[in-house]
């Protein structure tokens, strides 16, 4: 059926921004991600080279990694997406050590980016995206065991595995590139609050843009496409008869996401204020949030430029807002 898509960036100040040194790193990452002769067939070559990220070498990489990775788990079993988890785990904290023969390259593209991104990232940012990475690969692994036994999860159930499962937090901890905030600011209720809307936002308009993807990949379930028409929401105002149904509650309720995650903004300004904060401390709290802006609105370009869920279409659906979903 033809569905309307909510304007997931209505009330978002963030505008698009592409950094001028797009080209020449997407290039690099291109050619360094390309020598490891990860995909086999030309449609899978064609469909990589068509996703590459909108940022400098570091992030670009990464960017690179991850979307190799969802490919090869993507039709992974729990097995084998566990021990690719301790693959690319164990190659991040050993960055200096060789990686076997015969493993699979995922290992050694792991090593190669984070020996990179130890010469740029501070401390404080090291450990942000080690910890949040061993989150991610181990909530894919959940994934592919929910898949294997048809779970569809609740609500709740839903966004506290997707909260690590979408790769949002290391991601967000590779924005903190010349930045190293003190962890008592760090992990303040509005940031961490902040965060966790961010991801909330990423992720509802993915498992929109996414849903046909993942529906004819046997995923559909692990979808909050799915979850809202299917289980029963608390939050929901009537039960959702239909993937339109559920599409438009998704878009009412991103509207909240983006007002509760501006009234966070206003709230951490204010604590700054009051705990009298250096110019510094403000300045890096400012950066961390703009990051977080700048992913949700990054997100959505992505969906549309990249060619993976809509092809040649995608500036026509991002103008006119309507797209056929699968019941």
């Amino acid at each position: 059926q033809k569905v309307k898509i909510p304007d997931f960036l209505a009330g978002s100040p963030w505008k698009r921004v592409l950094n001028p040194h797009y080209e020449t790193v997407k290039a690099e990452t291109d050619a360094w991600i390309e020598s490891f002769d990860l995909f086999k067939d030309a449609k899978s070559q064609d469909a990589f080279e068509r996703c590459q990220a909108h940022q400098l070498r570091v992030g670009s990489d990464f960017m690179a990694l991850l979307y190799a990775y969802d490919e090869y788990t993507d039709v992974s079993d729990e097995v084998q997406a566990r021990n690719l988890a301790n693959i690319v785990v164990h190659a991040m904290n050993h960055p200096s050590n060789a990686r076997p023969s015969g493993e699979n390259p995922l290992g050694e593209i792991a090593r190669q980016f984070w020996t990179r991104a130890l010469t740029i990232l501070s401390p404080s940012a090291q450990r942000h995206f080690l910890d949040t990475f061993a989150e991610y690969v181990n909530s894919v692994v959940q994934q592919r065991h929910d898949n294997a036994k048809s779970r569809l999860r609740t609500f709740d159930e839903y966004w506290a595995l997707r909260h690590h499962n979408c790769a949002c937090l290391p991601s967000f901890a590779l924005g903190e590139l010349g930045l190293d905030i003190a962890d008592d600011i760090y992990n303040r209720p509005p940031l961490e609050r902040m965060m966790a809307l961010a991801v909330q936002l990423i992720c509802a308009s993915n498992d929109v843009y996414s849903y046909n993807v993942e529906v004819l990949r046997g995923m559909g379930l692990f979808n909050v496409v799915s979850v809202v028409s299917v289980v029963s929401v608390v939050m929901a105002e009537q039960s959702m008869t239909s993937t339109k149904d559920a599409v438009s509650w998704i878009g009412r309720w991103n509207d909240q996401l983006v007002t509760e995650f501006l009234a966070a903004r206003e709230e951490l300004s204010r604590l700054g204020k009051s705990e009298s904060w250096s110019e510094q401390t403000v300045g890096q709290v400012e950066t961390c949030v703009d990051v977080l802006g700048c992913w949700v609105r990054a997100n959505e370009d992505w969906h549309f430029e990249s060619q993976r869920h809509f092809g040649t279409e995608g500036a026509k659906v991002q103008m006119e807002r309507e797209v056929v979903m699968l019941p």
